[in-house]
């Protein structure tokens, strides 16, 4: 793929060495899984329909993934050298610039669908719970505050993801100087995180208890080499173990019975993906020459900008369904729900990818510069 805006040597530039093209590729394969997943929750499916389309296409399986791989990309980043104060403040500038830029920008671009559209007459064609969330209502400041500071999800945005990846963010320090303690220290806190997700993760805001093991077991990755050398002892082996760990993480929650309408936030089914992601992430990152897919130009383009694909699908898929279902009645977003299911897909990913990249580029590379400068007060001297 031409890369005019040459995002992937730039993306390389500002990782360093934690840069590892093969879970960038992986990232945007799990983010085009959402952008799916949405594209198909915008319109009414039949219960039987819509439960086995969300067995075939597990977008939460997807996230759970992106939780445990900036747990292993985030603990690697810190691991090397003290953590003192200092340092652990410079971390938390460098998150806060790479979370919020792009997250308001997108924020701003469901914030205005909502007020185009408010009110407005749906077709019969789009699921039920779309405008109970996004259209009967107006949004008062304080609930709007609060979807750009990702603590609430009155936008269409994956905020309740995001609030989820801020409070992992916060906890990576601890879990970076528990794991220097050793083998007995990690495995505690992994049990104490796990004991938090079933005991009170559901009861906790939009869920986020659940998934903060997650980070934990990312940034253990690294501490269980000789197991992941056995995985990936050939590179034959290591696709092997990897298919059957993505199986796993796709078809875990069907074959236990936990749907998104009742167990969305199951610790259990969140558990198991988590163990999955675990065992496939770091089987990619132990033998990453053995997935040459993942080496991919597109895909590691696709994983570069997935970030901001994440942010902006939805807003965008709102618009394009408003538009074209609505504004302009064309026959693809008003026949039957996979014909208009496709149709959305391609038309969101169509103009997601070059919002996207733009994000990527006028967004998120100079805001990351910006933290890498506002963090390095924190460490100078």
């Amino acid at each position: 793929m031409n890369d005019p805006l040459q995002i992937e040597r730039q993306t390389a530039g500002l990782q360093g060495s934690k840069h590892v093209p093969e879970l960038q590729a992986f990232r945007g394969i799990a983010a085009l899984v959402v952008v799916v997943y949405h594209s198909m929750l915008y319109y009414a499916y039949s219960t039987g329909a819509r439960h086995t389309f969300e067995r075939i296409v597990n977008a939460h399986a997807a996230v759970v993934a992106f939780y445990v791989l900036s747990g292993y990309v985030l603990a690697g980043s810190l691991s090397n050298g003290a953590l003192d104060w200092p340092r652990t403040l410079a971390f938390y500038v460098r998150r806060l610039f790479r979370i919020y830029p792009a997250l308001f920008a997108a924020s701003c671009l469901g914030l205005a669908y909502i007020y185009a559209f408010h009110g407005h007459p749906l077709p019969a064609s789009v699921s039920a719970w779309w405008p109970r969330a996004y259209r009967e209502r107006y949004l008062p400041p304080f609930q709007i505050a609060e979807a750009f500071l990702a603590v609430g999800s009155p936008l269409p945005i994956f905020s309740w993801s995001i609030f989820v990846e801020l409070l992992g963010s916060a906890l990576v320090p601890l879990i970076v100087l528990v794991n220097a303690r050793g083998r007995l220290p990690r495995l505690a806190l992994v049990a104490a995180l796990a004991l938090v997700s079933f005991l009170y993760g559901e009861h906790t805001r939009m869920g986020a208890g659940v998934y903060l093991l997650d980070f934990a077991l990312g940034a253990a990755i690294p501490f269980c080499p000789r197991l992941f050398h056995r995985l990936a002892a050939t590179p034959r082996r290591a696709g092997c173990v990897a298919v059957a760990l993505l199986v796993m993480l796709l078809f875990v929650r069907a074959l236990g019975g936990w749907d998104y309408d009742h167990s969305y936030n199951s610790p259990t089914a969140a558990a198991l993906e988590a163990l999955a992601a675990w065992g496939l992430i770091g089987t990619i990152a132990c033998r990453p020459a053995a997935f040459p897919l993942l080496r991919l130009r597109p895909t590691v383009w696709l994983g570069d900008i997935s970030y901001s694909v994440y942010l902006f699908h939805l807003p965008l898929l709102a618009f394009i369904a408003a538009l074209g279902g609505e504004i302009f009645k064309l026959s693809v977003f008003n026949s039957g729900p996979l014909i208009a299911t496709i149709s959305l897909f391609l038309c969101t990913l169509l103009l997601a990818l070059p919002v996207s990249a733009l994000s990527y580029r006028f967004i998120e590379v100079p805001c990351l510069q910006l933290g890498k400068r506002a963090a390095a007060r924190f460490t100078a001297g």
